[in-house]
């Protein structure tokens, strides 16, 4: 799922967050698929575009989803990595992204995901990529679905500036919402506030919308008059 920078969402959730001039920021969901990546990149997008240097960072070890745009640029920089185990920032892409941005890959080797998983180096690399850019974005693994190959979002969500917790409508439940709270303020995280991700639970007016369209056939012109009474009422469009 790709999300547009230019949303009117996107654009309310960036101006009650991007405040400071050296940022980091975690972005975080209880399970899988919630649109983690694609809010991440959808924020990264919009800051980059007002001018700062934003650098986002692939944590989802569970799913990675970003890489470097250039194969021959990928290949010369799989040998070169950091004390950290992170290959040196460039432009990545992905299937949640349209463009590009400035983006670090989610490290491959055992040795130093293990040492990341118990908080060694992750905090002093937060603190050299920001003497570069002027923001890191975090994309993290499932709070709920943590293994053993997996870096914990809440200790990265702990060391970052802040946190948004992502729920999905219609699948996140309250007690995995709960859960994934409780682990955050456990590990200390600054939790910024929760997105609601209502991609696949949509609003009553669009699905009576819908169901009117599929049944034009059988209301005839009726169902012109019924869709722009939907279309009309200031009640269907009241966000929740």
């Amino acid at each position: 799922m790709q999300l547009a920078y230019q949303n009117l969402e996107i654009e309310q959730i960036y101006h009650q967050v991007f405040h400071a001039d050296k940022l980091a920021l975690t972005v975080c969901a209880a399970n899988e698929q919630e649109g983690v990546t694609s809010l991440a990149l959808a924020l990264a997008q919009r800051h980059t575009l007002a001018g700062y240097r934003t650098l986002v960072v692939d944590l989802n070890l569970y799913r990675p989803s970003i890489h470097a745009v250039d194969p021959a640029q990928k290949s010369s920089t799989t040998g070169l990595v950091d004390d950290a185990g992170f290959q040196p920032p460039s432009l990545i892409t992905s299937e949640h992204l349209d463009g590009v941005l400035l983006g670090v890959p989610a490290p491959q080797q055992r040795v130093h995901i293990m040492a990341l998983r118990h908080g060694q180096g992750l905090a002093q690399q937060l603190q050299q990529w920001l003497t570069q850019v002027d923001c890191v974005i975090f994309d993290t693994s499932p709070i709920n679905q943590i293994n053993q190959h997996n870096i914990p979002a809440e200790h990265v969500a702990a060391i970052s500036d802040g946190a948004i917790l992502m729920v999905m409508a219609g699948k996140t439940s309250q007690a995995m919402l709960s859960n994934a709270m409780g682990k955050l303020d456990k590990a200390k995280a600054k939790l910024l506030g929760c997105v609601y991700n209502d991609a696949q639970n949509p609003r009553l007016a669009y699905e009576l919308l819908r169901q009117t369209n599929k049944a034009g056939r059988w209301l005839g012109p009726l169902s012109v008059a019924i869709k722009k009474g939907i279309s009309n009422s200031r009640l269907l469009k009241v966000e929740v």
